[in-house]
């Protein structure tokens, strides 16, 4: 579906990307269930970067607004708000896997005796 396909060893982060976009761009073609897996590893890789969620799920927002305009008036405008619809439904979902995330990378930084502290209520 890209142009050019990214080596999975030599640029990592590209691949995953690359994954992730064609992953959206089946899910709208084909009228099939998003696979989420792809997403969620580049959305991985966005929550390592310290971005906000906001910047971590963005290029979602980058295939919705491509989508959109490369489409343009060739479809009608129930459509494009279908489009819509399951695009937000997908940064919403890839924005709950951001956060999640972050938590997780957040837990990792506190040492074990607070982690444990934190199970008793005294």
């Amino acid at each position: 579906m890209l142009e050019k396909r990214q080596d999975r060893f030599a640029n990592p982060v590209a691949y995953a990307f690359q994954e992730a976009i064609e992953a959206v761009f089946r899910a709208l073609t084909e009228d099939t269930d998003m696979d989420f897996g792809p997403i969620e590893y580049a959305v991985q890789i966005r929550a390592v970067q310290e971005l906000e969620p906001s910047k971590g799920v963005a290029f979602l927002h980058w295939i919705k607004d491509t989508v959109r305009e490369k489409l343009g008036d060739s479809v009608e405008e129930n459509e494009l708000l279908e489009l819509d619809c399951r695009m937000d439904r997908i940064a919403a979902a890839a924005s709950e896997m951001f956060v999640r995330h972050r938590a997780r990378i957040a837990g990792l930084g506190r040492t074990p005796s607070l982690r444990n502290a934190e199970q008793f209520p005294w």
